[in-house]
C-alpha cells in the first residue's frame, strides 16, 4: 500500500464515522449528549473537519482543497426537491418548508 492508498482508506474511514454520527443524531437528536462526549452536532462538525484534513493530505500541495459553492448550491436544490417529493409521498412529515 502506498501513501495515496493509505490516505484514501483514511478518507473512507472518516466518511463512515460521519455517517455513523449522522445516524445517531437522527435517532437521538442533534443536541444529544452521551457520557462525556460532545453533542451529536459537535461530533458531526468534528468529523467533517477531519474529512477536510485528510482531503488536504491527499490533494495538497498540487491542488488546493476548496469548497465548491456552485456544487453546494446545486446539491441543496436537489435535496430540497427530493425532500418535497418525500413530503408529497407522505414519507416526510415535518412542517418546515424551504425558507422557513
Amino acid at each position: 500500500m502506498n501513501r495515496e492508498q493509505y490516505l484514501l482508506c483514511k478518507l473512507a474511514e472518516e466518511c463512515a464515522e460521519l455517517g455513523k454520527d449522522a445516524i445517531k443524531a437522527a435517532i437521538f437528536g442533534m443536541d444529544d449528549l452521551w457520557e462525556d462526549l460532545p453533542s451529536s452536532k459537535d461530533r458531526i462538525l468534528q468529523e467533517f473537519s477531519e474529512i477536510h484534513a485528510v482531503m488536504e493530505m491527499i490533494f495538497l500541495p498540487e491542488t488546493a482543497v476548496k469548497l465548491d459553492y456552485k456544487t453546494i448550491g446545486n446539491k441543496i436544490k436537489k435535496v430540497e426537491k427530493y425532500m418535497e417529493y418525500s413530503r408529497e409521498r407522505d414519507r416526510l412529515n415535518d412542517t418546515r418548508r424551504e425558507g422557513d
